[in-house]
């Protein structure tokens, strides 16, 4: 997130020892895990081999025998900063360093001690050489420590600093629907992460930082967010978001209230999808759901053209007013172009003007009307329906040039309607007279491409040759030049960068 409240600036300049752990040691201290666990258990829970007091004295009595033993003095030095002897770890890891200097597990652990000594500055000079002498180990996780470092260290000079910077370089968006970052930082060695890589960093780091920290710590909670927003993406799905939002919620429990808000909503999203599904296969519909007015409609402008086009990708991926999940969208937006197509008696226009603008609109709605009567059956609908390829059928009637775009669409309207065993009159005939003006242009532009054509009207042709495509295709046209066109225009894309 790029941008908090006043109220959280300042409560994150002013951190004190709240602090995270990434700590090295020769002999861990922690068991392995035996069973799976939840993403939110396997943050939070550490399952001992020992106390962090028992173990403290048994090495400082191995220390006490041989001081020789950089081992037993570097896990000391672990054991010591997990009971809160700060001071007492940092003497030990810099004695270590001037005996044996060069060791990544030394550099790494004195980066924590001097956070949790509230020496960012000292922490991030050390972290940041743990990372050059391995930049592998901890999962090639140890860029989130050098951001955060980075971050206490900019809030400690500006407040304001999280206004214009993000805290991992991450943005998932502020709506309530979360979006893939359109950027990702770049790991350990420099290179540009994947997803699933910051995913996994933060996983690592959540869990050594948990040891040490709890609620509320809002720099936990954003890191808590970003790892939620991640797992909606991944392979564990929304179930286990859900769970990390949550957390993220206690720990972010100073938050400003609109930052909390969102917290919550994305928990109640993440709720509702469950189980291992996510947001990869279904982000478009995700968006969609979050750009929807509160009447049903889409967009401020060309709003009959926006919500027939939206309604339409919700259609066209199988949902209807009874979908699980994108039930009430759907029904919220058929209702409010029920509702215009009656107010502008069978037009499908913003201000019920039939003009170029107007005419394109209501084909691209009728294309929409008719998808959804024929998957449902909805008879609340029927009418509006039938009135709108009315309307279609009568500008087919006069014989007036049309612009391919609306042409195409005008055919996909009246072959829907073929469709939907209306029955309504003068569709096969108006469908026959829209089949040969298509034709007639796919000819002449036949004719102009063996020709040749100069760059700017090739450009033209590649912008107006998938509405040919895509209409003739609607009405079964099989001809020689289709094929030609199809082929002509594959060869022009795969051409082009990008």
């Amino acid at each position: 997130m790029k941008t908090l409240g006043v109220g959280l600036l300042w409560f994150l300049a002013l951190l004190g020892l709240h602090a995270g752990a990434c700590l090295n040691e020769y002999t861990p201290n922690h068991k392995k895990v035996e069973k799976a666990q939840s993403i939110v258990e396997s943050l939070t829970h550490v399952s001992l081999i020992e106390p962090w007091d028992v173990r403290v004295r048994r090495l400082k009595a191995a220390v006490a025998k041989n001081a020789a033993d950089y081992k037993s003095r570097n896990d000391l030095a672990s054991a010591l900063l997990h009971v809160g002897e700060v001071n007492g770890a940092i003497e030990l890891l810099e004695e270590l360093e001037k005996s044996r200097p060069g060791a990544y597990q030394t550099a790494s652990n004195l980066g924590t001690a001097y956070e949790l000594a509230g020496e960012p500055e000292k922490a991030l000079l050390w972290i940041q050489k743990a990372m050059e002498l391995n930049p592998l180990s901890h999962k090639s996780s140890e860029w989130i420590h050098v951001r955060l470092l980075e971050a206490k260290i900019a809030l400690a000079k500006d407040p304001a600093w999280l206004t214009t910077h993000s805290l991992l370089g991450v943005d998932f968006g502020a709506a309530v629907v979360p979006m893939i970052p359109s950027t990702l930082p770049a790991g350990n060695k420099g290179a540009r992460l994947a997803l699933p890589d910051v995913e996994a960093g933060l996983r690592y780091q959540l869990h050594e930082r948990l040891q040490f920290v709890k609620p509320p710590d809002d720099i936990v909670a954003l890191l808590l967010f970003d790892l939620g927003n991640a797992l909606c993406f991944s392979r564990d799905g929304m179930g286990s978001a859900q769970g990390v939002y949550e957390l993220a919620s206690r720990f972010g429990e100073k938050l400003p209230a609109q930052t909390k808000v969102l917290f919550q909503q994305r928990a109640a999203l993440a709720k509702q999808w469950n189980g291992t599904s996510n947001l990869a296969g279904h982000l478009p519909l995700g968006w969609l759901v979050s750009e929807q007015n509160p009447d049903g409609s889409f967009g401020t402008k060309q709003q009959a053209l926006l919500t027939g086009l939206s309604a339409l990708a919700f259609l066209a991926h199988g949902e209807t007013q009874e979908s699980e999940r994108f039930g009430p969208q759907v029904a919220k937006a058929m209702d409010w172009l029920k509702s215009l197509g009656v107010k502008n008696s069978g037009r499908f226009s913003d201000d019920g003007k039939f003009d170029a603008a107007g005419q394109f609109q209501h084909a691209v709605c009728t294309v929409t009307v008719g998808e959804y009567y024929t998957m449902t059956l909805d008879e609340t609908i029927r009418e509006v329906f039938a009135n709108a390829v009315s309307k279609i059928v009568q500008t087919m009637q006069k014989d007036e040039p049309q612009e391919l775009s609306l042409l195409s669409w005008n055919v996909t309207a009246l072959r829907s309607a073929q469709l939907s065993k209306l029955a309504l009159p003068e569709v096969d005939v108006a469908l026959r007279r829209a089949a040969r003006r298509l034709n007639e242009l796919e000819l002449q532009a036949a004719e102009k491409r063996k020709a040749g054509l100069n760059p700017k009207e090739a450009e033209a042709e590649l912008w107006a040759l998938p509405y040919r495509v895509h209409g003739l295709l609607q009405i079964g046209e099989e001809r020689g030049n289709l094929r030609w066109a199809v082929d002509w225009f594959l060869v022009q894309v795969r051409g082009r960068p990008g």
